[in-house]
């Protein structure tokens, strides 16, 4: 029979690796820092308070534009066209606009989101990535409510290397979710991702919220931990067994 003493050896043993597991699953379920910048749109979106969302810079003619926003959209690089018009914008959930969603889907899914006119109108950045390692990219997309059959892009390219460069036609009644995976050459790693407008009518807006590159979880350091675990819990029980035989 098992004393008590090892009884409480054995209850100790399987704390101890009870917190262990809890310790290296939550180690493996945390997400890695997102390499964009302001990629749900809400570093400074609360300043933009004036209809439509669109910024407020010397660029625009158009008397009915805001005095009152920003004039750029926090960690993102934006084109536009010099016709007397801005081609971007923030509106959602973030903005304290009296109408958020002016330029959004039927259901913008309380997202705080970028919107684009098409043409030259694009927002890009240029990022930092790890050699040979596995990256996901996620963003969600749509365009206004009363536009149809316009499409969005998002490319995201290193030089002579186009790790992604994907178009479809936008979702008016709420945003999609696009997800992709790859793997970084060994050198050049400061591609350029780009989100864009692919329209000719300068009636409608694509919109981009929680954009998110990150590295892939890497479970293998969790597995070999639990695998530790696990020899630890029978060597623990053979110990105790020899004891009380």
């Amino acid at each position: 029979m098992r004393t008590k003493t090892q009884i409480s050896i054995m209850h100790k043993l399987k704390s101890l690796a009870l917190v262990g597991v809890l310790t290296a699953v939550g180690a493996e379920t945390a997400d890695a820092a997102n390499v964009i910048v302001n990629g749900d749109f809400t570093a400074n979106a609360s300043l933009f308070n004036e209809q439509t969302g669109l910024p407020s810079t010397g660029y625009c003619t158009n008397p009915n534009v805001p005095s009152g926003n920003p004039a750029g959209i926090t960690g993102w690089d934006l084109q536009y066209v010099t016709q007397g018009w801005y081609y971007y914008g923030l509106n959602g959930e973030a903005t304290t606009l009296g109408t958020p969603n002016q330029w959004g889907p039927s259901n913008p899914g309380g997202f705080t989101y970028m919107f684009l006119y098409p043409g030259a109108a694009n927002a890009s950045q240029v990022l930092s990535l790890a050699a040979n390692t596995e990256y996901q990219l996620d963003f969600d997309v749509a365009q206004t409510a009363t536009s149809a059959a316009f499409s969005w892009g998002v490319s995201l390219i290193d030089g002579a290397t186009t790790y992604y460069n994907g178009t479809a036609v936008a979702n008016n009644l709420a945003f999609d979710h696009v997800s992709f995976t790859f793997t970084t050459t060994a050198s050049a790693l400061s591609p350029t991702i780009t989100l864009f407008n692919v329209g000719a009518d300068y009636t409608h807006a694509i919109d981009f919220a929680n954009v998110i590159l990150q590295p892939t979880p890497v479970p293998e350091p969790t597995t070999m931990t639990l695998a530790g675990l696990g020899i630890v819990l029978v060597s623990a029980g053979r110990w105790a067994r020899r004891r009380s035989a």
